[in-house]
């Protein structure tokens, strides 16, 4: 019977969770990132003089992303995107936070994957047991994500979401991509969903 309850109570829980997406909060940030890193470059020391990335020496990519927040509930033994109000044990919460790129509402690029906050890992399903995280052993939240690609051209020193229409000749651009953390940006009243 105990097992039946913990059950139901960690479905109702997973089931009125905010998803990342749905709500953006009201701080967006205008930053930097780096597609050869695959890093957000938020922190000033992160570039060098000229706006180009202290690791890769590449300029980064000029995104929109805002801060998501995840808190270890040590009495549910899951993930919460906000502190649980039932929780007794508040002074040993862990927070965990990650920049995500904002997308276009209604982005088709948008899934759903598993992600262990407590140590920013998007890891492999082979690897993953019963829903837990291979590194820590905690269970993973779902998140969204896209995985955007961009082109590093060789010619024209520059990122872009396309290859230069030089490339089919002289095979100058190269692509990145992977999972980025991500967000729909809002509707703005009037404006058109395509």
């Amino acid at each position: 019977m105990n097992a039946l309850k913990a059950a139901f109570l960690g479905c109702s829980l997973l089931l009125t969770a905010p998803s990342p997406s749905a709500r953006v909060p009201a701080v967006i940030l205008a930053t930097s990132f780096c597609p050869e890193c695959w890093k957000f470059l938020n922190l000033s020391d992160a570039v060098d003089k000229e706006g180009a990335c202290r690791i890769c020496g590449k300029q980064p990519v000029a995104v929109d992303a805002f801060e998501l927040t995840w808190y270890w509930c040590p009495d549910h033994l899951l993930w919460h995107r906000r502190p649980c109000p039932q929780g007794s044990y508040r002074e040993s919460w862990q927070t965990r936070s990650a920049l995500a790129l904002l997308v276009a509402a209604g982005d088709e690029r948008l899934q759903k994957v598993a992600y262990c906050p407590g140590c920013f890992l998007f890891p492999n399903p082979l690897n993953m047991e019963r829903g837990a995280c291979p590194s820590c052993g905690r269970p993973l939240a779902a998140v969204d994500v896209v995985e955007p690609k961009w082109f590093w051209c060789r010619r024209e020193l520059h990122w872009s979401d396309a290859p230069c229409f030089r490339n089919p000749v002289r095979h100058c651009c190269v692509a990145r991509k992977g999972p980025l953390h991500a967000a729909q940006r809002p509707a703005i009243r009037g404006e058109r969903e395509d």
